[in-house]
């Protein structure tokens, strides 16, 4: 079986977290406290300045109950 390779885009993990945050209709300060991530992390993966580090793209997912290959783009976010 052959695996294809994605290739891992900051962009599409900036706009995955701006829609997800879209859809809980929390402000980047909401989720920065429910996440215990500091505020200007939120701005910085959302606007693709930075990504977050595994334990953060970890909480990330986990708040919003998708994959990490979903938040970071390997695999279409289930939005329902």
């Amino acid at each position: 079986m052959e695996v294809k390779k994605v290739p891992y885009d900051p962009d599409v993990m900036a706009a995955n977290l701006r829609s997800l945050r879209s859809r809980t209709r929390m402000t980047q300060e909401e989720v920065a406290a429910e996440g215990h991530i500091d505020k200007g992390s939120i701005f910085n993966y959302e606007n693709g300045v930075s990504s977050p580090t595994f334990k953060n793209a970890c909480k990330l997912a986990d708040f919003y109950h998708v994959s990490l290959d979903e938040l970071g783009g390997r695999r279409p976010l289930r939005l329902s």
